[in-house]
């Protein structure tokens, strides 16, 4: 007989974060800083622009004794994050619900975006159904509750229940609050369901919705110094795993949060720890989807690019950056560089690399005269829409915007570039110049086109090829700011000189502190930011060294307490 399913009465809490996010003392919700409107001039050399007019009309020196946090928006769990976490908490059980991909909207993977109330609504049906999967097996429901042989009487087991499955889900220790809200909430389901695993179901589905779950929750433990406040242990602790593994802290992590607030050497000998296990490099993999939006890219069947095909490049990229970072060179250099890659036979066929056979991916080397690095590889080069020719636009811009932190101005309203293939007898590089010699483009494309042109030896798909149309390809191309102002002959002296630059580097680190901020630069990052630049130099650029030495800045450790409410 088919149980009884539980009515939404059980589920009453919402998703939104309406009086939640309101941690300012004004009771309005911290707002995230957007990266992209944040001047960059001054952050390349150490965060210097942060610093006070000097007498001689120049910067302040910083000085960054004691805590420096910056600010800590409120921020809710991104899609990845949700898929990790609860392939964590189901792990153990038997199985009968597979853990991976349950929230499939990448729509919603920016933690600062805010929630709407559709997006209330799509969690809380995919809550539901996975509440009501978990339900059908009595083997997962059991493995759940965690109780086995050691719990005769059924309140006992409840508690047990409640106490360790809340710990999990909201990452820190669990209140008399807590017991007592989600006792009700359990005994609530058992009374509509008939039976213990009633009540079980309906405490999975309430705390999952629960802003504990969701979000990113950092009030301080009460110790201040300054403006700062100490973080809790736990909090520290989950900030933590959301950054290196974008789950929740393990059991290990966890335990070193019982014990108090986490200090710096514990937070960079947990950082050597998690970074070490090998499901947790997918944090890297999705930094690098997300740094160059390879998870957006609309897919197309022309010339026989399938979407097949479009996710080999895909995965190519993601073993590519695994690999340099943790078992390959593992420097920024490398990142740019290194000729190897990964590919299987259908990408290798593509690309025309011979000996390579079927679906399994292996790790080749490349003709460094012509792709080196992850910005040669399809993934980056192929266009963001079907199109019959390359986009030196698009990959200018994706180097100046994303490889060098220039930000461009917005076009002008009104003015697109005409969406029309090139000439038989012309080049793209061609028709782009004459599209957009009119000086109200000039303002902005005497800059991009160069940058994107270095290119223009891979095709739409990122192919190479010596011709278009029959005429040679002309990739010479120049940057016009940062360090690496000057001309270039194609993208292998591009990615070679960008190896070797400060403001490229200061603009990957930028990066990585967004990522591990859960929000984009401020001033008051300055501090840090001269401190990540300088270790990163000084460690020769090594990935999985500053990714410990962003664990172990201010920000995991303390929040603003101007930010708090009273």
């Amino acid at each position: 007989m088919k149980r009884p399913s539980l009515t939404a009465c059980v589920l009453g809490l919402a998703l939104s974060a309406a009086g939640c996010g309101k941690t300012a003392k004004n009771g309005a919700e911290a707002a995230p800083t957007n990266m992209a409107d944040t001047p960059n001039a001054g952050m390349a050399s150490g965060g210097a622009s942060a610093g006070g007019a000097a007498a001689d009309g120049g910067t302040a020196p910083l000085v960054c004794d004691g805590p420096h946090p910056g600010p800590a928006p409120l921020s809710r769990l991104g899609n990845f994050e949700l898929n990790r976490a609860l392939a964590d908490l189901l792990r153990d059980l038997p199985l009968s619900v597979a853990p991976a991909n349950l929230v499939e909207d990448r729509a919603g993977d920016d933690p600062t975006t805010e929630v709407d109330a559709q997006a209330v609504s799509r969690w809380h049906d995919e809550v539901r159904e996975l509440g009501q999967e978990l339900y059908a097996s009595m083997a997962d429901m059991q493995a759940l509750s965690g109780c086995g042989q050691t719990f005769q009487d059924p309140s006992a087991c409840r508690d047990h229940f409640v106490e360790s499955f809340l710990k999990r889900v909201y990452r820190r220790a669990v209140t008399d609050e807590d017991r007592s809200e989600m006792t009700r909430v359990f005994m609530t389901g058992q009374r509509l369901g008939g039976d213990f695993e009633s009540g079980e179901r309906a405490v999975i589905e309430v705390a999952l919705q629960n802003p504990d779950f969701l979000y990113l929750i950092e009030q301080g433990d009460g110790q201040t110094e300054g403006d700062a406040v100490e973080l809790s242990g736990y909090e520290s602790a989950a900030h933590l795993a959301l950054f290196l593994t974008g789950s929740a802290p393990d059991d290990e992590l966890m335990a070193a949060a019982d014990r108090g607030a986490l200090d710096t050497a514990t937070l960079e000998a947990q950082a050597r720890r998690l970074l070490g296990a090998t499901p947790n490099r997918q944090v890297v993999r999705h930094f690098y989807a997300r740094l160059l939006g390879l998870d957006f890219i609309q897919l197309d069947d022309a010339r026989g690019y399938t979407a097949e095909l479009a996710a080999a490049a895909q995965e190519e990229t993601a073993r590519f950056v695994e690999d340099v970072t943790f078992d390959d060179g593992g420097t920024f250099s490398a990142l740019l560089t290194a000729p190897t890659t990964w590919v299987n036979g259908p990408l290798a066929h593509f690309y025309g690399y011979p000996k390579v056979e079927g679906s399994a991916f292996q790790k080749i080397q490349l003709d460094a005269s012509q792709r080196r690095g992850f910005l040669t590889q399809s993934a980056f080069l192929r266009a963001t829409s079907p199109s019959t020719r390359s986009s030196p636009v698009q990959r200018g811009l994706r180097v100046l915007e994303q490889m060098l932190c220039s930000k461009m101005p917005t076009p002008p309203s009104g003015i697109a570039l005409p969406s029309v293939d090139p000439p038989p007898n012309s080049t793209t590089r061609q028709t782009l110049d004459a599209a957009t010699n009119q000086v109200v483009c000039m303002t902005c494309h005497h800059e991009i086109n160069p940058a994107g042109f270095v290119f223009e030896h891979y095709d739409q798909f990122g192919a190479w090829r010596d011709s278009e149309n029959g005429l040679p390809i002309d990739s010479s191309g120049e940057i016009f700011r940062s360090d690496m102002r000057g001309k270039f002959s194609d993208a292998i002296e591009l990615v070679e000189r960008m190896a070797e630059s400060s403001d490229a580097q200061a603009c990957f680190v930028g990066h990585w502190l967004e990522a591990a901020y859960r929000r984009g630069q401020a001033a008051e990052d300055a501090c840090a930011r001269q401190q990540l630049e300088q270790s990163f130099a000084d460690n020769g650029g090594k990935l999985v060294e500053l990714l410990v030495a962003l664990a172990q800045t201010d920000n995991f450790r303390y929040r603003l307490k101007s930010e708090l409410a009273p």
